[in-house]
């Protein structure tokens, strides 16, 4: 038989191991506790950056979509221009051969002692510019290619002639 002194010993030994290993598992289990709130703590706000990249990433899209939808205004505003400064340029030719065209009228019915006015229109030096305007306020609608309708209908030719017989140039209408 064993030495009741010696079992006693190994006994404590047993219990002073288990009690280590118990105090080993505790610290374990509490650095593992606190690395596991340390782990929620960073993935929150790495959460919430991966929410904020989808949040940009939809910003974007919405903004390449009204980059678009701008893009397609200019464009528009841009021909718009275009036809507004071809109609501008049209405009001033005509009142300038209005205005020669009177001036040849004038000259030809000092010569003949005849009226100026009968021969010329009122649009050809702009008495008619206040009932144009207003009438092209109400009725004007916005078409595209308005210039290219309106050079359509002139016959350049025919209507501004140096005959003072022929039919004035300014007669015709350019707001349609």
């Amino acid at each position: 038989m064993q030495d009741p002194a010696k079992v006693s010993d190994k006994i404590d030994e047993l219990v002073s191991q288990l009690v280590i290993a118990n105090l080993d598992k505790e610290i374990l289990q509490h650095k593992l506790l606190h690395k596991e709130q340390q782990f929620h703590e960073v993935s929150k706000p790495i959460e919430l950056l991966k929410k904020l990249v989808m949040l940009l990433e939809m910003e974007k899209e919405v903004a390449m979509e009204e980059k678009t939808n701008l893009g397609y205004k200019v464009t528009s505003l841009l021909e718009e221009n275009r036809e507004l400064a071809t109609e501008a340029l049209v405009c001033d030719h005509f009142h300038n051969v209005c205005f020669l065209q009177g001036c040849i009228y004038s000259l030809q019915a000092s010569r003949n002692s005849e009226p100026v006015y009968d021969k010329v229109s009122a649009g050809c030096i702009g008495l008619d510019k206040h009932n144009t305007k207003n009438k092209e306020n109400k009725t004007e609608e916005k078409t595209g290619f308005k210039w290219l309708k309106k050079l359509n209908n002139i016959n350049l030719f025919t209507k501004c002639s140096l005959n003072p017989y022929a039919t004035p140039c300014c007669t015709f209408s350019l707001h349609n």
